[in-house]
């Protein structure tokens, strides 16, 4: 039971993540603010989710590309990082795409030098 409003995905990460024998789909039930409830079913191939027990080992918090905006916490090493682009488009691309892309050639490199 998750009181307030929660997205799927964070239900499912407060869950402990899906394990590596996991089910097919995932049964949500939920109920409005006029009491009514309902259940879906969710394909977990649709959720493409690429959380998976590994990524324990290395907990780094995200949020991917919001208007060019991509924050992220690497709490084992104990740094934050942020990738902020100001503008909308860059190459015809958007913002958050490049700043996604930027986000995961740098946090390696951060990596390599705070590990070295």
């Amino acid at each position: 039971n998750v009181p307030g409003r929660s997205t799927l995905l964070e239900v499912l990460l407060s869950a402990g993540g899906l394990s590596a024998n996991h089910g097919r789909e995932v049964q949500i039930r939920r109920r409005a603010d006029n009491g009514l409830t309902d259940q879906i079913t969710v394909s977990i191939r649709e959720l493409d989710l690429s959380y998976t027990a590994q990524c324990d080992a290395n907990p780094i918090i995200s949020s991917p590309g919001a208007f060019g905006f991509t924050p992220w916490i690497d709490i084992t090493r104990g740094y934050w990082g942020i990738v902020a682009i100001e503008e909308f488009t860059i190459g015809g691309r958007s913002a958050s795409q490049v700043s996604v892309e930027l986000q995961q050639r740098l946090q390696p490199i951060i990596e390599a030098e705070l590990d070295g």
